[in-house]
């Protein structure tokens, strides 16, 4: 489906449900005459996937070259008793695939994320906040990211104001942390303190080795951009270097201003 937003309207509008995923999803967009298209891939996406697969399991996914010599990705045998099999650190493989496709520049630096967050005031002085998300790249079929779980990727409080979130979803949804940025301001704190105390309670929850880098730090990135009542913003992330900068629309007209970063370095130091 392409307007995935407009059948999560009509669920606010006409039902007392919160979420509604998969089949169920489908099926109830497809009752309301949405129209249901089977197939979303062009070649190319295709092509990546493939090539995707290919990496992430390369006793059953093989490169012609390598299995004409009977060799895996690093020139050793190949074990399909031993490669091949899903385990522990299967997710951790499968997400480094992607990032060396973008190293290898088979994916656009900036398109392997798809998560937009943008928080406002309107002239009447209502706030409102939107985290809009293609979702992490070939993730397994059902996976719920924290875009539409309210307190995870975006949260807002009328009285108190909004913050949103890019990045890592699974790191929001453990820390709660849309909400609990907007609990911080209403305690008083401003966005920028308020964002930075949220990025340290993920920093420590982040404890599985599988999740931390050689400096013993996530080895993921999240972002936070925070609105108060007041007007007040603040755009806060783990590490400031990836993406450095967020945008700004105020009565001084638009702009960019530089993301705070909590940790010194890149993610993947």
């Amino acid at each position: 489906m392409r307007t995935p937003s407009s059948v999560a309207k009509v669920v606010a509008e006409l039902t007392d449900h919160h979420l509604l995923v998969g089949e169920g999803a489908r099926e109830f967009a497809r009752a309301l005459g949405f129209t249901i298209e089977e197939d979303l891939k062009t070649e190319r996406s295709r092509a990546l996937w493939l090539e995707w697969r290919r990496r992430v399991d390369p006793s059953r996914w093989l490169d012609p070259e390598e299995r004409r010599r009977g060799t895996g990705p690093d020139g050793e045998e190949t074990d399909p008793d031993v490669i091949g099999r899903p385990g522990p650190g299967f997710a951790e493989v499968s997400l480094a695939a992607g990032l060396f496709m973008v190293d290898d520049g088979l994916i656009p630096e900036h398109s392997f994320w798809g998560t937009t967050s943008i928080e406002g005031i309107n002239e009447a002085g209502d706030i409102c906040g939107v985290t809009t998300t293609s979702g992490l790249a070939w993730k397994i079929p059902g996976r719920v990211g924290d875009s539409p779980l309210l307190g995870a990727g975006q949260y807002v409080d009328n009285d108190v104001g909004a913050a949103g979130s890019t990045g890592r979803g699974e790191a929001n949804i453990f820390s709660c942390a849309t909400f609990l940025i907007v609990e911080l301001m209403r305690q008083g704190m401003s966005p920028r303190d308020a964002g930075m105390g949220a990025l340290q309670r993920i920093q420590a929850n982040t404890i599985e080795p599988r999740l931390l880098n050689e400096r013993g730090l996530p080895n993921f990135d999240v972002r936070f951009f925070i609105l108060d009542r007041e007007g007040n913003h603040a755009g806060a992330a783990l590490y400031g270097t990836g993406e450095s900068n967020f945008s700004v629309c105020d009565e001084n007209g638009a702009r960019e201003e530089p993301l705070e970063g909590l940790l010194e370095g890149s993610p993947r130091d």
